[in-house]
């Protein structure tokens, strides 16, 4: 639709920060579609007994593409700032998979339940922002990820070979001290979930590649051997 139009030209657009406020203000717009519209509490209630097709509402709810456009946006803020703002664009990005969640389970919007591609935009944002703690967050993201789907029998949030490479590379690009421990830790651990018929993701030279790269940066050149 045309909102999720203007939401994608603030993602693309090469304004920084302020092109991810302005499509997070256009997806505020977006969630309260009645007050948008300036339609009364009165007809809105009569509007809910429309089928989706006639009821303008409805096609006004933001759908999965409009927040993974804005996680995007959040995503390219690193590129155009120098001064420090995009340090919490991961945090930015995890509250929006979070305000998700809430609005799914809520009963507020059925056609927005966060998915792997959701997870995946929201790590691509940690890996990006340069945060300290962008390593552990990522790691906390992927345990919730196999959480929802091992326990949970969620099949829509099982990860994938984007999303543990996305984590071990976020892991090996930290100044932690044991980064390279943890990286290979999780390698070992996509291993054995592949071996085991877990998930489908089978460790590939980028799995690998990382995990040398974080050797190689952390534990000396003679680690990464």
């Amino acid at each position: 639709n045309s909102f999720n139009t203007v939401i994608k030209a603030y993602a693309n657009a090469k304004g920084g920060r302020n092109g991810a406020q302005n499509a997070q203000r256009i997806l505020g717009m977006m969630e309260d579609p009645a007050s948008t519209l300036g339609v009364s509490p009165e007809d809105a209630l009569a509007m809910q007994t429309l089928p989706d097709e006639d009821n303008i509402l409805h096609q006004i709810l933001p759908d999965k593409i409009s927040y993974t456009s804005i996680l995007m946006a959040w995503a390219n803020t690193n590129s155009h700032s120098n001064n420090g703002e995009q340090s919490n664009a991961g945090e930015k990005a995890e509250e929006l998979l979070k305000h998700m969640v809430a609005m799914y389970r809520g009963g507020k919007n059925g056609g927005i339940k966060p998915d792997t591609v959701t997870y995946n935009a929201v790590l691509k944002v940690w890996g990006k922002c340069g945060h300290p703690n962008a390593g552990e967050r990522s790691e906390s993201l992927l345990d919730k990820m196999l959480q929802l789907y091992e326990k949970g029998g969620d099949p829509d949030v099982i990860p994938d070979d984007v999303t543990f490479n996305s984590v071990i590379h976020n892991i090996a690009n930290s100044n932690a001290a044991d980064s390279p421990q943890r990286a290979m830790r999780l390698l070992e651990r996509m291993e054995k979930s592949y071996e085991s018929g877990l998930i489908r993701a089978k460790p590939d030279i980028i799995s690998y590649n990382s995990v040398l790269n974080a050797f190689a940066k952390n534990g000396g050149p003679e680690s990464a051997q």
